[in-house]
Protein backbone atom coordinates (compact mmCIF):
# COMPACT_ATOMS: atom_id res chain seq x y z
CA UNK A 1 0.00 0.00 0.00
CA UNK A 2 1.38 3.30 -0.88
CA UNK A 3 -0.24 6.43 0.35
CA UNK A 4 0.45 10.32 -1.79
CA UNK A 5 -1.03 13.92 -0.75
CA UNK A 6 -2.95 15.18 -3.89
CA UNK A 7 -2.79 18.65 -4.32
CA UNK A 8 -7.40 19.29 -4.45
CA UNK A 9 -6.97 22.49 -6.12
CA UNK A 10 -6.05 21.04 -9.54
CA UNK A 11 -8.94 20.29 -11.29
CA UNK A 12 -9.11 16.47 -12.22
CA UNK A 13 -8.39 16.75 -16.28
CA UNK A 14 -5.22 18.71 -15.08
CA UNK A 15 -2.23 16.26 -15.09
CA UNK A 16 -0.11 18.97 -12.91
CA UNK A 17 3.11 18.34 -11.26
CA UNK A 18 5.21 20.64 -9.02
CA UNK A 19 8.52 20.72 -10.38
CA UNK A 20 11.56 20.28 -8.32
CA UNK A 21 13.24 24.32 -7.19
CA UNK A 22 16.33 23.10 -7.00
CA UNK A 23 16.20 22.33 -11.35
CA UNK A 24 15.42 26.25 -11.25
CA UNK A 25 16.89 27.91 -8.92
CA UNK A 26 19.25 27.81 -6.02
CA UNK A 27 16.72 26.25 -3.50
CA UNK A 28 18.69 28.58 -0.87
CA UNK A 29 17.85 31.87 -1.98
CA UNK A 30 13.85 30.74 -3.33
CA UNK A 31 11.97 32.20 -0.46
CA UNK A 32 8.15 31.91 -1.63
CA UNK A 33 6.71 35.11 -0.19
CA UNK A 34 3.39 33.87 0.87
CA UNK A 35 1.32 30.05 0.60
CA UNK A 36 0.35 29.55 -2.43
CA UNK A 37 -2.51 26.53 -3.24
CA UNK A 38 -0.15 24.95 -6.35
CA UNK A 39 2.43 22.74 -4.14
CA UNK A 40 1.85 19.23 -5.10
CA UNK A 41 0.97 17.30 -7.56
CA UNK A 42 -2.51 16.54 -9.00
CA UNK A 43 -4.79 13.43 -8.50
CA UNK A 44 -4.30 13.04 -12.73
CA UNK A 45 -0.92 13.08 -12.49
CA UNK A 46 -0.12 10.71 -9.36
CA UNK A 47 -2.55 8.51 -11.59
CA UNK A 48 -0.24 8.44 -14.63
CA UNK A 49 2.43 7.48 -12.37
CA UNK A 50 1.12 4.54 -10.43
CA UNK A 51 -0.31 3.19 -13.48
CA UNK A 52 3.29 3.57 -15.08
CA UNK A 53 4.37 1.28 -12.00
CA UNK A 54 1.74 -0.64 -11.62
CA UNK A 55 -0.68 0.35 -9.14
CA UNK A 56 -4.49 1.04 -8.83
CA UNK A 57 -6.28 3.53 -6.54
CA UNK A 58 -8.20 2.06 -3.98
CA UNK A 59 -9.60 4.63 -1.42
CA UNK A 60 -8.80 8.50 -0.58
CA UNK A 61 -8.80 9.30 3.11
CA UNK A 62 -10.27 12.81 3.54
CA UNK A 63 -9.49 15.40 2.66
CA UNK A 64 -5.75 15.06 1.06
CA UNK A 65 -4.38 11.42 0.24
CA UNK A 66 -4.75 9.08 -2.03
CA UNK A 67 -4.79 4.66 -1.07
CA UNK A 68 -2.66 2.97 -3.97
CA UNK A 69 -2.13 -1.03 -4.05
CA UNK A 70 -0.72 -3.17 -6.52
CA UNK A 71 -2.62 -4.66 -9.52
CA UNK A 72 -1.22 -7.76 -8.84
CA UNK A 73 -2.70 -8.24 -5.23
CA UNK A 74 -6.12 -7.03 -6.34
CA UNK A 75 -9.05 -9.77 -6.81
CA UNK A 76 -11.52 -9.34 -9.34
CA UNK A 77 -14.02 -9.90 -6.62
CA UNK A 78 -12.91 -6.73 -4.71
CA UNK A 79 -14.58 -4.82 -7.37
CA UNK A 80 -12.13 -1.68 -6.96
CA UNK A 81 -14.21 1.25 -8.04
CA UNK A 82 -13.23 3.37 -11.23
CA UNK A 83 -10.45 6.49 -10.14
CA UNK A 84 -12.97 8.87 -11.22
CA UNK A 85 -15.54 7.31 -8.34
CA UNK A 86 -12.88 8.64 -5.18
CA UNK A 87 -12.59 12.04 -6.63
CA UNK A 88 -15.82 12.86 -7.83
CA UNK A 89 -15.32 15.74 -6.19
CA UNK A 90 -13.00 16.89 -8.57
CA UNK A 91 -15.66 16.44 -11.48
CA UNK A 92 -17.03 19.26 -13.30
CA UNK A 93 -20.65 20.18 -12.61
CA UNK A 94 -19.58 18.59 -8.68
CA UNK A 95 -21.65 20.82 -6.41
CA UNK A 96 -20.02 23.51 -4.40
CA UNK A 97 -20.29 21.78 -1.55
CA UNK A 98 -17.77 19.09 -2.85
CA UNK A 99 -15.64 21.11 -5.17
CA UNK A 100 -14.43 23.50 -1.88
CA UNK A 101 -11.17 24.22 -2.32
CA UNK A 102 -8.66 23.33 0.55
CA UNK A 103 -7.33 26.48 0.30
CA UNK A 104 -7.94 29.93 -0.98
CA UNK A 105 -7.44 30.27 -4.96
CA UNK A 106 -4.90 32.39 -5.93
CA UNK A 107 -4.13 33.93 -9.34
CA UNK A 108 -0.87 31.65 -10.02
CA UNK A 109 -0.04 33.35 -13.11
CA UNK A 110 2.97 34.15 -11.70
CA UNK A 111 4.28 30.63 -10.38
CA UNK A 112 3.05 29.07 -13.32
CA UNK A 113 6.62 28.09 -14.53
CA UNK A 114 7.26 25.90 -11.34
CA UNK A 115 4.15 23.76 -12.32
CA UNK A 116 4.78 21.10 -15.41
CA UNK A 117 1.78 18.91 -17.41
CA UNK A 118 2.77 15.45 -16.73
CA UNK A 119 1.13 13.74 -19.14
CA UNK A 120 3.01 16.42 -21.43
CA UNK A 121 6.40 15.14 -19.74
CA UNK A 122 5.50 11.16 -20.01
CA UNK A 123 5.16 11.66 -23.84
CA UNK A 124 7.83 13.81 -24.35
CA UNK A 125 10.44 11.13 -23.14
CA UNK A 126 10.92 13.78 -19.75
CA UNK A 127 11.31 16.71 -21.71
CA UNK A 128 11.05 19.92 -19.08
CA UNK A 129 10.82 22.41 -21.40
CA UNK A 130 8.07 20.95 -23.30
CA UNK A 131 5.85 20.44 -20.11
CA UNK A 132 6.35 23.56 -19.02
CA UNK A 133 3.17 25.40 -18.57
CA UNK A 134 4.26 28.72 -19.59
Amino acid sequence: VITTEYNVNHPLDYSFAQLDLSLQFNVSEFKPTRFTCIWGVSASAWKAVMDDHGYVLVGRAEHLDLLWLRKDLVRAEWNVPPFKFFLGHLLPGASKRKKALHAVQRNWTHIDRLLIDYDVYRASGGDIAKAKRT
